[in-house]
C-alpha cells in the first residue's frame, strides 16, 4: 500500500512539474496565430509561374508564434517588427526582404544581435495590422524598437473590390488576419499545459499540415496570368470608384499603428508600396500581370473574372494610398521611406504585379536597412515599455 501511495504521489508531482513547464512552453498569444506554428514546407518557384525567381526551392518555416522565421532569440537587440502583407512574407523566396533586412542590419557595427520579427501574412490590410497590435504583439517575447510597415496595395484592392468579397464581415476579417484561431470558450481544462500540448500536436500534425497556400508549385499562378493576359486593352476598366471612405480608413489605421508602436517606445518607419503598374508598360512587364480582376476573390481565383482594371487605373488608385501615407508621415512625425520610387517599375524586380523577385527583395531590404539604421542612430535612450 505504501508503494502504491508513493507511486501515486510521484505521478501527481510529475504531472504538476510537467504542467508548470508546459504552461510556460505553450503560452498562447490569445489563441491567435497569423500562420500555423512550427510549420515547415517547401515552395517551388517555376520559370513560368514565378518568373525572375532564380534561387530555387524556398524552405518556408514558422516559429512557435506562427510567424515566418526562426525562433525569437532572448538576447536579440535591437528588435525590428516588420508588418505587411504578401509582399513582406513572400513564401516563394528563400528569404523575403525582412530576412534580408536582418542580415544587412547585423553587418552594421553594434547591431550584431539585431532581430527582425516578421508579423506579415498574405492579404492583410492595415486593418489587420491594427488587429495584430491588439491581439498578437502583447504576447510576443520581444517588444519593438522599430516598427516597419509596408502597406497600401491590399487596402487599395479592397477599395476597388478586386480579390475580395463584396461584403466584408468581422468573421471574414478574422479569417484573413489569422490562419489559425484556437477554439474559444475552452472548458476549465482548456487552460492546462497538457491540453495545450495536445492541441498543438493536433495543430501541427493534423489539419494545419495542409500548409499556408493553395499549392506549393509556382505554376499555381499560370491560370490567373492566362486569364489576365486574355483581356484586350480596349476591354480594361479605366475608371475607379470613389476612394474617399477607404482613404479615410487607411489614414485612421496608419495613425492607430503609430499610436500602438509608440506605446512600446518604438520608432516607426512607413514604406510606400511599389508595383509594376504604369501607363504604357513594356511588353516584358505586361506579361507578368495577373491581378486586378473586378470580382470577388473566389471568382478571380477560378478565372471567372472577365473584367480587369487597367495598369494605369491601378497605378492612380495606389498612388492615392501612397500619398496618404506620405501625408501621415509628415503630420505625425514618423520616418517615411518612399519605396515606390526606390524599387522602380522594372520587370527584374517583380514576378507579378507587386511581388518581389530576389532582386526586388534585395533592393527593398537595402533601402529599409539604411532607413532603420538612420532611425536607430537618432533614437534617444529607450524608455520603459508599456504593456
Amino acid at each position: 500500500m505504501k508503494r502504491v501511495l508513493i507511486f501515486l504521489v510521484a505521478i501527481v508531482v510529475g504531472l504538476g512539474i510537467g504542467e508548470i513547464y508546459l504552461r510556460g512552453k505553450f503560452k498562447d498569444p490569445e489563441h491567435y496565430y497569423l500562420l500555423p506554428p512550427l510549420y515547415k514546407g517547401t515552395y517551388m518557384p517555376t520559370p513560368a509561374g514565378t518568373p525572375g525567381i532564380v534561387g530555387g526551392p524556398a524552405e518556408f518555416r514558422t516559429n512557435r508564434w506562427g510567424l515566418r522565421g526562426d525562433e525569437i532569440p532572448a538576447d536579440g537587440h535591437p528588435v525590428v517588427y516588420v508588418m505587411g502583407g504578401s509582399t513582406s512574407i513572400d513564401v516563394w523566396l528563400r528569404e523575403a526582404w525582412p530576412q534580408v533586412l536582418e542580415h544587412l542590419l547585423r553587418r552594421e557595427p553594434g547591431l550584431a544581435r539585431a532581430t527582425v520579427i516578421n508579423i506579415s501574412k498574405w492579404g492583410l490590410s492595415t486593418h489587420h495590422n491594427v488587429m495584430h497590435f491588439q491581439e498578437v504583439v502583447p504576447y510576443l517575447p520581444k517588444k519593438p524598437d522599430v516598427v516597419v510597415l509596408l502597406a497600401g496595395v491590399n487596402d487599395m484592392q479592397r477599395a476597388l473590390k478586386t480579390s475580395y468579397p463584396g461584403t466584408i464581415t468581422p468573421e471574414f476579417e478574422r479569417r484573413v488576419a489569422y490562419q489559425y484561431v484556437a477554439p474559444e470558450g475552452d472548458a476549465w481544462y482548456g487552460k492546462s499545459g497538457l491540453y495545450r500540448l495536445f492541441r498543438r500536436l493536433q495543430e501541427v500534425y493534423g489539419k494545419l499540415q495542409t500548409g499556408p497556400l493553395l499549392g506549393v508549385n509556382g505554376d499555381v499562378f499560370l491560370p490567373l496570368r492566362k486569364c489576365r493576359q486574355s483581356v484586350e486593352d480596349k476591354d480594361l476598366v479605366e475608371e475607379v470608384p470613389s476612394l474617399a471612405a477607404a482613404l479615410d480608413e487607411y489614414r485612421r489605421n496608419l495613425r492607430s499603428i503609430i499610436g500602438y508602436a509608440r506605446r512600446y517606445g518604438a520608432e516607426v518607419v512607413f514604406a510606400t508600396q511599389p508595383t509594376l503598374w504604369r501607363k504604357d508598360m513594356p511588353e516584358n512587364a505586361r506579361k507578368l500581370l495577373l491581378a486586378g480582376g473586378l470580382a470577388p476573390f473566389h471568382e478571380w481565383f477560378s478565372c471567372r473574372a472577365v473584367r480587369y482594371y487597367s495598369p494605369a487605373a491601378q497605378e492612380r488608385a495606389l498612388g492615392r494610398f501612397n500619398e496618404v501615407m506620405r501625408e501621415v508621415c509628415q503630420s505625425d512625425h514618423v520616418a517615411c521611406l518612399d519605396l515606390e520610387r526606390i524599387v522602380t517599375k522594372e520587370a527584374a524586380y517583380f514576378y507579378d504585379d507587386m511581388h518581389f523577385t530576389e532582386a526586388g527583395a534585395e533592393a527593398a531590404a537595402t533601402a529599409v536597412a539604411r532607413q532603420v539604421i538612420d532611425v536607430l542612430r537618432q533614437r534617444p535612450p529607450r524608455l520603459p515599455t508599456k504593456s
